[in-house]
């Protein structure tokens, strides 16, 4: 299979490609205090006038990390609420595959969530936003099926919306203060998930 493009974009993309994959391991090992547009140019011996050829500044870099980050989330994700599952068992996949993704990218996931630009605040805009649309089907799905039921006051999207707080949080904290034990509060957390799940779960 032929790669699109002529030689010329293609050596752009290669170039931009390693521009970010030096960028990422910056930021695995130094943190977001050891990324800068000089010392990126010096890790792939570039001049810093030759990086801002293909991004403006060290946040169009972050950026562009971000945006890599929410693919590879929505592709995890896709793949969790494609199972051919009951909604409770779909939700559960969702909130594993979420907790998945932030353990193995976790700069992507930390910069996914540290920028102005995300997404403007409510539970309407989380729940339409397609970056994290999917919790809410799968709960829209349940209650229509008759698989969950919602507490009083309650809309599919609120639900959706407490289930996202939760395992976001235990995503902060497991790529955080609980990296060290990663095993004993990976259970703790797949242990919360079934409680929370089995609470909105009609028996």
């Amino acid at each position: 299979m032929l790669t699109k493009g002529t030689p010329r974009e293609r050596r752009h993309e290669r170039t931009k490609r390693r521009i970010l994959d030096c960028a990422r391991e910056i930021l695995v090992n130094q943190g977001m205090a050891g990324l800068s547009m000089r010392g990126l140019a010096e890790q792939i011996d570039y001049t810093p006038s030759a990086i801002y050829k293909y991004f403006t500044s060290k946040e169009d870099i972050l950026q562009a990390i971000r945006q890599e980050g929410f693919a590879l989330s929505a592709k995890m994700h896709a793949e969790a609420a494609s199972r051919p599952l009951p909604a409770p068992e779909k939700l559960l996949a969702a909130g594993r595959a979420y907790l998945r993704f932030a353990e193995t990218y976790p700069q992507h996931y930390l910069l996914m969530f540290n920028s102005p630009e995300l997404p403007p605040g409510g539970v309407e805009a989380v729940a339409n936003d397609p970056n994290f649309s999917g919790v809410p089907q799968i709960v829209r799905e349940g209650v229509e099926q008759g698989c969950f039921r919602l507490p009083p006051g309650y809309t599919p999207e609120m639900m959706a919306f407490q289930c996202w707080i939760t395992v976001h949080g235990m995503a902060m904290l497991k790529v955080g203060i609980m990296h060290g034990a990663r095993e004993e509060f990976g259970a703790f957390c797949d242990q919360l998930l079934e409680a929370i799940v089995a609470s909105f779960t009609v028996k």
